[in-house]
C-alpha cells in the first residue's frame, strides 16, 4: 500500500483528503481521525457522515487524486485495511453515510473527469456510541498518519 500511495502522490499535482465517519461511534471516526491528523501536511476535507454536503468544496480544490479514508467492514480483523480504486466499490455496498461512496465518486468524476479515486478502508472493531477509537484501529489509524506524513517530506 505504501508504495502504491507514494507512486500515486508523486504523480499528481493536487491530492486532497476526504476523511468520512461519525467521531460519536468509535471506530467509525476514524475517517476524521486520520485527516484531521494530516491537515498540515495536505489539503483535507472532513466530510463527516455526509460527504453530499461537500461536493461543492471537492470540486472548488479541483483534485486530481482524491483519498477518501472511511471505516469500512468487510469481515476482516479490526483494524485491517483496504486500499482499493474506488471504481472498484460495489455500487450497493453497505454504508452508513447517506450518500453511498459509489455514488459520491459518479458524481464527482461527472464534474472532474481527470479525476482518480482510491479508498483506504479500515475495519472497525465497534462503532457503539463512544468517542474514543479501539485500540486495534487507533494503531493502524497512526501507521497511516506516520506513512502520509513521511510521505509529505
Amino acid at each position: 500500500m505504501k508504495a502504491k500511495i507514494k507512486k500515486l502522490i508523486r504523480n499528481k499535482e493536487n491530492p486532497v483528503f476526504l476523511g468520512l465517519g461519525n467521531e460519536i461511534r468509535g471506530d467509525d471516526g476514524v475517517g476524521i481521525f486520520i485527516t484531521k491528523k494530516i491537515k498540515k501536511d495536505y489539503k483535507t476535507i472532513i466530510g463527516e457522515k455526509n460527504p453530499e454536503k461537500h461536493l461543492k468544496k471537492i470540486k472548488k480544490e479541483e483534485p486530481d487524486l482524491l483519498f477518501i479514508i472511511d471505516s469500512m467492514d468487510n469481515n476482516s480483523p479490526p483494524g485491517s485495511v483496504i486500499f482499493s480504486e474506488a471504481k472498484n466499490i460495489k455500487k450497493r455496498s453497505m454504508s452508513s453515510h447517506r450518500m453511498p461512496i459509489p455514488v459520491l465518486v459518479e458524481i464527482l468524476k461527472d464534474k472532474l473527469p481527470n479525476l482518480e479515486v482510491y479508498l483506504i478502508g479500515i475495519q472497525p472493531k465497534k462503532i457503539d456510541i463512544k468517542e474514543e477509537l479501539s485500540d486495534e484501529v487507533k494503531e493502524t489509524a497512526e501507521t497511516i498518519i506516520g506513512l502520509l506524513r513521511d510521505l509529505s517530506r
